[in-house]
């Protein structure tokens, strides 16, 4: 398309082209940069499952610093082949994004964020209706146990949503060094009325995050309510559907 020039940045790459980026070497050299407890690569990068491509799964774990130096060689070297260009309006940093990580980075994280949610252990208790002595006992939770703690599984859904929203922010400062003022677009609207929307990208956190220049909808199905409900988060933003099956 003419209207926008897209590449899987947050991912460091794509399903097709792994083999031929910096991440493909990171993965293979160094352990951290493998996704713990989730199969699921979708498009961050593939799995055996992944669409139009043969190859070995490339599920590739986002807070390793292995991961993110490779992601952030990958984006310097398509931004100087590609950074000012004037055929494209807008610079597409890939969609129908989830991701989830069980790793030792991940819990570093879940803990900091809990710390900075809950005033107290002993507050957060109350809530949860548990009795853990520290946040460092909180467990990350999986899908299959979320009925059991249904207010802690929102904590940690929750969480989600927040930790790759900051990951999608890290690569937009990145993308920033290189090409400063082309407007950017990323999400995945697709999943905001799945059950599986947690792991994905909260689009009103988008929205208001200052990261999108444009809001990006892929409608799937004949339908208004995911366009309706993306023109009522975008304020004067533009809405673009960059993959319309209608």
């Amino acid at each position: 398309s003419r209207t926008d020039i897209i590449q899987e940045l947050v991912a460091g790459g794509t399903r097709h082209d792994v083999e031929r980026q910096p991440i493909w070497e990171a993965y293979h050299k160094y352990p951290d940069t493998h996704r713990v407890g989730w199969p699921n690569a979708d498009h961050i990068i593939r799995d055996r499952s992944s669409w139009e491509v043969l190859g070995e799964p490339v599920n590739v774990c986002l807070e390793s610093p292995h991961s993110r130096a490779a992601v952030a060689q990958m984006i310097e070297n398509f931004l100087r082949d590609k950074g000012g260009d004037r055929e494209h309006l807008v610079l597409n940093m890939g969609y129908e994004y989830t991701y989830v990580c069980y790793c030792d980075y991940t819990r570093s994280l879940w803990q900091e964020w809990l710390k900075r949610k809950h005033p107290s252990i002993e507050a957060a208790n109350q809530i949860w209706k548990t009795s853990y002595k520290e946040f460092a006992e909180v467990p990350m939770l999986r899908p299959e146990g979320a009925a059991a703690n249904r207010a802690l599984w929102l904590d940690w859904a929750s969480f989600n949503l927040y930790r790759f929203l900051e990951q999608i922010r890290w690569t937009r400062d990145q993308v920033r060094r290189w090409e400063p003022s082309k407007p950017l677009t990323v999400g995945s609207p697709y999943y905001a009325f799945s059950s599986s929307f947690w792991t994905a990208v909260d689009e009103e956190e988008l929205a208001d995050s200052g990261i999108n220049g444009v809001i990006l909808e892929e409608n799937y199905h004949i339908d208004s309510l995911q366009p309706e409900y993306l023109h009522a988060i975008a304020g004067a933003k533009p809405v673009m559907d960059f993959e319309h099956h209608g």
